[in-house]
Parts: structure tokens; C-alpha cells; sequence
């Protein structure tokens, strides 16, 4: 089974990111079992309100409006 952070990165991408975009860019949208389940200035809000709702591991939060952002390790001990 997909982690909710997974899920629900999947379901904001496809369902809910254009709509969050003309509507609420720039704040945080809540999400859990792939719904937005609440709009937030800032992550400290929604973590606080993900943690008391629904419990660690249980929600995610997308910055609305942020591009993704990709990260690139070099692999210790291969050569280039």
C-alpha cells in the first residue's frame, strides 16, 4: 500500500492542483487519503492540525503553487 505522502502527492497532482492553483496559491493544502482537507497559511498550521487529526504518517501537506523540487546524490564510491 502507497504511503499517504505518496497517495496523496498522486491524488493533489492529478485532482486537486489546478483548482488549488486559481484559488489558494501560495498557502498549504492539507491532504489526507488523497482529499484536501484544509487550506493553511503556513506548514506549522497545517502539521499542527495533520498531527491532532489524523496522527503521524497519516497526511501530507503541498506548498500550492511551489515547483517540485529534485534532489541528486552522488552514489558513495562509484566512480565518475
Amino acid at each position: 500500500m502507497p504511503s499517504q505522502a505518496r497517495s496523496n502527492h498522486d491524488a493533489y497532482q492529478r485532482f486537486h492542483r489546478e483548482q488549488m492553483e486559481a484559488d489558494h496559491f501560495g498557502k498549504i493544502a492539507l491532504l489526507h487519503d488523497g482529499a484536501v482537507v484544509g487550506i493553511y497559511e503556513d506548514r506549522e498550521s497545517a502539521y499542527s492540525v495533520g498531527i491532532t487529526q489524523y496522527g503521524s504518517g497519516e497526511f501530507s501537506f503541498e506548498e500550492i503553487g511551489a515547483q517540485p523540487i529534485f534532489v541528486s546524490l552522488p552514489i558513495v564510491g562509484q566512480e565518475r
